[in-house]
């Protein structure tokens, strides 16, 4: 994956967003992959549908510090940007 920007708003968090030019996560033969893009921070896990499709889940980790602030999964879908070879 390149340049992934994730952005959340949560009630007590506020808003909370990191950018990442490049990931790289292991991808086995049944076309699933997953691990930490920021260690202890963000971690995607998902699965390639197709060769322009992918589904899955990011997980932000409770690193804040803030009273409150905990463990968010939320799903995702993927498909190529027109042009970018890339997901």
């Amino acid at each position: 994956m390149t340049n992934v920007k994730v952005t959340f708003r949560e009630v007590i968090c506020g808003k909370q967003g990191v950018r990442v030019r490049d990931a790289r996560l292991p991808i086995d033969e049944a076309g699933h992959f997953g691990g930490a893009v920021i260690p202890n921070r963000l971690e995607f896990e998902g699965d390639f549908l197709a060769p322009g499709k992918a589904r899955g889940k990011i997980v932000s980790l409770e690193t804040t510090g803030l009273p409150g602030c905990t463990r968010k999964v939320v799903p995702f879908s993927a498909h190529p940007r027109s042009g970018s070879g890339g997901y």
